[in-house]
């Protein structure tokens, strides 16, 4: 694909979840984007087409910061684009676990609340990682230590 750049670490921001999943905020997305190296980091933003009206005023916001993919692909495109890539962050939502299959970085984001818990749901994989907030939504998560976190185990 040409749209990639071969000389930034490709990274899939997945904010959305369809409401299978607590999630984390738009805005929490939105300092994390600012704080990764645009020299460093290509982003893409993925969700579905249902998920698209939700998203437009944050990928309005970021259109010179991002690759926006939500409801642009489908499904078997998006795993190979997975694929492509070099890693995902998300809260508990099936690309995480898509890019943990295909031994991507993925990075779980967790509340601590049963039955939706990491240690349930948590990504497996050689490059599955997760952080759980101790609360029973994802507020203590803070983009620094989604930062740090990816800085250190990519």
């Amino acid at each position: 694909m040409d749209l990639l750049d071969e000389n930034k670490t490709k990274i899939i921001l997945h904010p959305k979840s369809n409401n299978s999943s607590v999630e984390w905020s738009l805005e929490n997305y939105s300092k994390l984007i600012e704080l990764l190296p645009k020299k460093k980091f290509q982003i893409f933003i993925s969700g579905t087409e249902k998920e698209k009206i939700l998203l437009q005023p944050f990928l309005e916001k970021h259109k010179n910061q991002i690759v926006d993919l939500v409801g642009k692909i489908n499904l078997s495109d998006f795993i190979s684009f997975i694929n492509l890539c070099d890693g995902l962050i998300a809260c508990s939502t099936g690309p995480l676990h898509i890019a943990s299959a295909l031994g991507k970085f993925a990075l779980g984001l967790f509340p601590s609340t049963r039955p939706i818990h990491s240690q349930r749901w948590k990504p497996i994989g050689t490059n599955a990682h997760y952080i759980e907030s101790g609360t029973k939504n994802l507020d203590n998560i803070f983009p620094e230590k989604i930062l740090e976190y990816f800085s250190l185990k990519h």
